[in-house]
């Protein structure tokens, strides 16, 4: 599902203070870059800078304290069935053949475009908390889980 937030919608500035930063380079090895601030204006990402720069903040922006914590890229799901999430718990304990044979499959034989988008999104629900913001998926209905 990807995020085309309407342009009409106004976001407050955010401020993420003292956090320290996982650089990823194009090459090379990563490194951590202690004590930063990562300021966002409409949802993008505009700076990373050393902590206490002196910069004012906009009025209205929104101070998160980031000490103690890491900031890094959001992970990317290459592959996934993210309606499957609906059929955890369905079969477990069983051999591959079972599990789609006697389970998985049975299931699919009909679902409607509105289970898969309900599977789809409570899986983006999990996804986001685990830190993943971007993926591929493959699975019955294309297209049902991308929003307008």
């Amino acid at each position: 599902m990807s995020d085309r937030t309407s342009p009409s919608v106004t976001r407050h500035p955010l401020l993420v203070r003292g956090c320290d930063v996982l650089r990823v380079p194009v090459e090379g090895e990563c490194d951590v870059l202690p004590g930063r601030d990562i300021v966002v204006a409409d949802g993008v990402i505009v700076d990373v800078r050393p902590t206490g720069a002196e910069r004012p903040e906009e009025p209205g922006t929104e101070v998160v304290d980031g000490r103690g914590l890491l900031a890094l890229p959001g992970l990317v799901n290459a592959h996934t069935h993210s309606p499957m999430v609906l059929m955890r718990g369905a079969a477990e304990d069983v051999t591959v053949e079972g599990w789609f044979n006697d389970r998985v499959w049975p299931m699919e034989s009909n679902p409607t475009a509105e289970d898969v988008r309900a599977g789809a999104l409570l899986a983006c629900a999990e996804m986001v908390r685990s830190g993943v913001t971007t993926f591929a998926d493959h699975y019955f209905f294309p297209g049902v889980t991308e929003l307008p």
